[in-house]
């Protein structure tokens, strides 16, 4: 059977359970929630979660600043009849507008600011600069003390789509059980290299996580004063030495820590190469083997213009042009915004 049919055949299985009839909640803002101390504001939603499982007992953070928050926006309005995903969500805007922007958010997500008080550092830094690593470390030094504080997390992004509730996905739950750390993987197609990436990325708060994020903390602080002193705004290129996923994959691969840590399957946790029309083998395989994946991340591209360019061409925009929310254009993003847009009509 055509990989077509056979793809059109799951995606119309899956539209029921990706959007399943749960219990309507309250989308106005709680500002009670917000604040400018990140670890404050988790720790609230954190003893909010009433999960009595521990594999389920986590909330999710999203680190964004406010170019991204048009994107923070799709997100909001995808995942808005998710159960239990915005009531568990702490959103950290790097910049003191973005906090201003998100502040009061339709979702009723909690926001918080980055602990960042130096002033160049309040508004949104290019991609290699030295304020991008500076601001780097504010991000690694977040995620670090919420470990510390006894918080799990799964870390995810706003330029993501989501098909599903990932609380519900079993895989992930059940890969929750037996390990530490579950993380997203990716294979560069160019190079054929092995990478994991936090962009997606469940961490359990135990004695093993807080060691593995102060060995992750010390070494991009470390990464970052070995550039010496610079301007925010100097460019200072792509530092490896200070780069927190390539960091944390030699922490987790090399031996040199104890946490047990899973990969996710490329296919149902797929990277922004799903995009990528040239990869027509694994979008078919992954289909026909899994069905559409639960959630896709948008990297393997630069910058945010081109990612909501792309989300739109996918069909995987869900706001309108009024900025309201488009329930009708979810089920599209299960059935035919998995195939290339020239496929897909």
């Amino acid at each position: 059977m055509h990989v077509r049919i056979v793809f059109a055949l799951l995606a119309l299985a899956l539209i029921r359970p990706a959007f399943p009839a749960r219990k309507s909640r309250h989308n106005s803002s709680n500002p009670a929630n917000d604040g400018t101390d990140p670890v404050a504001v988790a720790s609230r939603v954190w003893n909010g979660v009433r999960s009595g499982d521990r594999q389920r007992r986590f909330i999710f953070v999203m680190q964004a600043n406010d170019a991204m928050a048009p994107m923070i926006n799709n997100w909001l309005c995808n995942t808005r009849h998710m159960d239990g995903v915005h009531e568990r969500m702490v959103l950290v805007m790097s910049d003191a507008r973005g906090y201003d922007t998100m502040h009061g958010n339709a979702g009723g997500v909690a926001v918080a600011q980055l602990g960042s008080t130096i002033p160049e550092l309040q508004t949104s830094q290019p991609y290699g600069s030295y304020g991008y690593w500076k601001l780097t470390e504010f991000r690694v030094q977040t995620l670090h003390d919420m470990v510390v504080a006894g918080i799990s997390f799964l870390n995810i992004e706003p330029d993501a789509v989501w098909t599903r509730n990932p609380l519900y996905d079993n895989e992930l739950i059940a890969a929750a059980m037996r390990h530490d750390i579950v993380i997203l993987s990716d294979v560069d197609h160019t190079t054929g290299r092995f990478m994991l990436a936090a962009g997606f990325m469940l961490v359990h708060s135990n004695t093993k996580t807080v060691s593995l994020f102060r060995m992750l903390q010390s070494s991009v602080r470390a990464g970052i004063q070995a550039m010496g002193r610079h301007d925010y705004g100097d460019n200072v290129g792509t530092a490896e030495a200070a780069a927190e996923q390539v960091i944390l994959q030699g922490l987790l691969t090399k031996g040199e820590s104890d946490v047990a840590y899973s990969p996710l399957n490329r296919c149902t946790y797929a990277s922004g190469q799903w995009y990528d029309p040239a990869n027509v083998q694994l979008r078919e395989t992954c289909l026909v083997r899994h069905g559409p994946p639960i959630v896709i991340n948008n990297n393997w591209i630069v910058g945010n213009d081109a990612k909501v360019d792309r989300s739109k061409q996918w069909g995987h925009w869900f706001v309108n042009g009024d900025g309201r929310c488009d329930d009708s254009l979810l089920a599209r993003a299960v059935t035919s915004g998995m195939l290339p847009p020239v496929t897909s009509r």
